[in-house]
């Protein structure tokens, strides 16, 4: 083959496996933000709908009325009941939050969704003091298909709205804590005979411990009065992925202990009093 032609040929080889790549980081409905969570944002002064590229309908702050502006810290100070001063560690009476989740699963592998660490876990590697890198954080997971084992990357893609650091880490515990509810995880077992199955013949074997659950977690918070107080959400790249996972979670029913339970940070007491009433959508 002529050097030219195999150039051309690597070349269009190399155009489609870059169009086949991003093909799979295409809208979903299944990592969208729920109904509720929707209709919760259109209705609150702080808040709006978008409809983002890879994520589907999100909501986000509206200009200037994030953490940090001085419309944000006001909302701070109403809800905690106080008109003026640096103190706004008061719990919002009547904060209410969202767990939503997806109905798809993937296949996480050895390295599993949560736990210290799982894949949701590195969201402290991808987020900050008030927000989530948007480039996805790649590790490396080890599964099985029966004959041998092998690792494969998965790629955790996060977005994140909220209040310093110490919000940072109770927004991050409770996707980790929803991860780690009922994710169905397995010993499988694998084997390889070298040379054809002849008498004799060494056998590789092994075994994978290898964890499944939702590719899709978001947790948002608002105030007593309806206003947005921030959130964060989480995904992975779809490998293996099964429909029906809601039957397994149960997160509409669950969400509340799950996020109830969650370890407080800094001034914030607990999960239990940041997070408040708390709901499960999406399932």
């Amino acid at each position: 083959m002529h050097a030219i032609q195999a150039l051309t040929l690597f070349a269009g080889m190399s155009s489609a496996l870059a169009v086949s790549k991003r093909t799979t980081q295409t809208i979903s409905k299944s990592r969208e933000a729920s109904a509720e969570t929707l209709a919760r944002c259109e209705a609150a002064e702080n808040c709006e709908t978008y409809q983002d590229e890879f994520w589907g309908q999100s909501i986000r702050f509206k200009p200037g009325m994030g953490p940090g502006s001085d419309h944000f810290e006001r909302l701070k100070r109403r809800n905690a009941g106080v008109s003026q001063g640096p103190d706004l560690k008061a719990r919002d009476d009547g904060t209410h939050s969202i767990v939503t989740t997806s109905d798809t699963s993937i296949n996480f592998g050895s390295t599993g969704a949560s736990g210290t660490y799982g894949v949701y876990h590195h969201l402290y590697d991808v987020c900050h003091e008030g927000g989530c890198e948007s480039n996805p954080y790649t590790l490396s997971s080890q599964y099985t298909d029966g004959t041998s084992a092998y690792n494969q990357d998965i790629a955790l893609t996060a977005s994140g709205q909220y209040d310093g650091w110490d919000q940072r880490t109770v927004f991050i515990e409770a996707v980790v804590a929803v991860a780690g509810k009922n994710e169905q995880c397995e010993d499988k077992s694998w084997a390889h005979v070298n040379g054809g199955g002849c008498v004799g013949c060494a056998v590789e074997q092994g075994s994978v411990h290898m964890c499944r659950q939702t590719y899709f977690i978001q947790v948002d918070r608002w105030t007593n009065d309806g206003n947005y107080q921030g959130g964060i959400k989480a995904t992975t790249q779809e490998i293996e992925n099964q429909n029906g996972w809601c039957q397994f979670l149960n997160i509409i029913s669950e969400a509340a202990g799950i996020l109830g339970a969650v370890p407080g940070a800094g001034y914030i007491a607990s999960g239990a009093e940041f997070f408040g009433a708390v709901t499960g959508s999406g399932c």
